[in-house]
């Protein structure tokens, strides 16, 4: 977006002066770099390609038909962009293309309430440490490290004893599940379902995360076995089949990868498979409801 729109700042002339005098080269040079990062030479013929594009290929984009094709294609990747802003109340899934985002809205329009609902959501990046600023890299791991503590405090059984910190992570974990998909067709977005599963940090941020979706279904059922009086009451059964639903879907069947493949194809099958899943996560629950009553019957005999 940023290549596309021929985006670039102009050097003041102080800086301009002080690099002439530290004998630095320009800085808008397209060949500026030095040896320690050439890890590979580059070979003549891809030197020749660059350039090509550069002087040829690229003035020939900036005008019409190439213009036009260019234009519709900036439109779109800018509604991808509102679309991940939206979804993710301007946080975006990480600092890189939250930072890059709200460059684009800024240049689409400086004075956009896009670009306005950036600016407050920088701070959940931002941290102030005893050498300075610093940038993370995720808005935080809050449901990762209280999915984790949870499962550490029940497994001394000093559930009693902690239990005002219990409950209070209980709440965390109920108010941070995903309870929606995103709006739209899932298929034209490249998304998946994410209705009941946890991300790694907020319900704000809400990119479903398959490991943090496990451990955070596994917290809740181990609070589930805890008197309510003292934990509060249990997640609702419903929201505990969406979490393993969103598990289930994604399963590959061939080897573990990243993320699910998004091709169409693979998309098909997800479509397909989500019934199945949702029959498996109602099997899940409901084994461990059972066990869940057969346990309490177990200790009140």
């Amino acid at each position: 977006m940023l290549g596309a729109c021929n985006m670039k700042s102009e050097f003041s002339k102080k800086v301009r002066e002080k690099q002439e005098k530290m004998g630095e080269k320009p800085k808008d040079s397209n060949k500026l770099g030095i040896e320690e990062d050439l890890y590979y030479p580059h070979p003549l013929v891809q030197d020749l390609l660059w350039e090509s594009l550069q002087k040829v290929v690229e003035p020939i984009l900036m005008r019409w038909p190439g213009k036009k094709l260019r234009e519709k294609a900036i439109r779109m990747v800018m509604e991808h962009m509102h679309y991940e802003d939206e979804n993710t109340r301007y946080i975006c899934i990480g600092p890189v293309n939250k930072v890059l985002n709200m460059l684009c809205c800024w240049i689409e329009d400086p004075n956009s309430e896009a670009f306005k609902l950036h600016l407050p959501r920088i701070y959940d990046y931002l941290w102030l440490s005893e050498d300075g600023m610093k940038m993370q890299g995720y808005n935080g791991s809050q449901l990762w490290d209280t999915a984790f503590a949870v499962q550490a405090i029940v497994s001394t059984n000093l559930a009693e004893e902690y239990g005002p910190t219990l409950m209070k992570a209980h709440t965390y974990i109920k108010n941070s599940q995903v309870l929606d998909d995103c709006p739209g067709n899932l298929d034209f977005w490249y998304r998946h379902i994410s209705k009941g599963a946890w991300p790694f940090s907020t319900a704000d941020h809400g990119w479903p995360i398959s490991d943090c979706t496990a451990e955070g279904l596994k917290a809740a059922l181990l609070l589930s076995k805890l008197p309510s009086d003292i934990v509060d009451e249990p997640l609702d059964a419903k929201r505990l089949y969406d979490a393993v639903n969103v598990i289930l879907s994604l399963q590959l069947t061939l080897f573990s990868l990243l993320e699910r493949s998004q091709s169409p194809s693979s998309r098909h099958c997800m479509r397909s498979k989500r019934k199945e899943c949702s029959n498996e996560a109602t099997i899940v629950v409901t084994m461990e409801t059972e066990r869940k009553n057969v346990d309490g019957k177990s200790g009140g005999g």
